[in-house]
């Protein structure tokens, strides 16, 4: 009896060490989550705020800039700032994960020893996270008017797509 809950004890300890590493969580992406299109998600971004969705977008990355967008939708609102929750590296299969990163993270090309950044890198995905519309707006001015505050670089952005899961992940090349 003592000899089994010293083994007891012993497997209780190993799996809350293995579940306490960082890093380490498990996927947060619900068995049925409603999928969106994107340019639907735009018209009426009240009904998905702060919800989890499925979305196939183009997914556009590079320097200051982490969104999604479509050339199909209404030009003043076709764009949406794009974060990644750390759950998203546990719940991405590997392949896709692969595949992301050969189109926007490839080896670094070096010209008489000066390394050449490249333009923007896109790719046709489909994720699930949760989306967010416009932040509420802050008092300002002596008038007490309200302003929207944004998302991403410089605010820029009126809507925010925070990916749980990839999904799939496709190169889409500049035309």
């Amino acid at each position: 009896m003592k000899q089994e809950l010293k083994s007891l004890a012993a497997l209780v300890a190993i799996l809350l060490v293995i579940l306490a590493q960082p890093g380490r969580s498990s996927p947060v992406v619900p068995l049925e989550v409603p999928t969106v299109d994107y340019c639907q998600l735009l018209t009426e971004p009240a009904s998905y705020d702060k919800k989890v969705i499925r979305v196939k977008a183009l997914y556009v990355a590079g320097f200051e800039v982490s969104a999604f967008e479509h050339p199909s939708c209404d030009k003043d609102r076709s764009s949406t700032w794009v974060e990644f929750d750390e759950s998203e590296n546990s719940c991405t299969d590997k392949k896709v994960r692969n595949a992301f990163d050969a189109i926007f993270h490839p080896p670094r090309k070096s010209k008489k020893g000066v390394y050449q950044i490249p333009g923007p890198s896109r790719a046709e995905v489909v994720v699930v996270g949760r989306f967010e519309g416009p932040k509420p707006g802050i008092r300002i001015g002596s008038e007490g008017r309200r302003i929207l505050t944004g998302y991403g670089h410089m605010n820029a952005y009126k809507y925010r797509f925070v990916v749980q899961c990839m999904e799939q992940v496709k190169a889409a090349p500049w035309e």
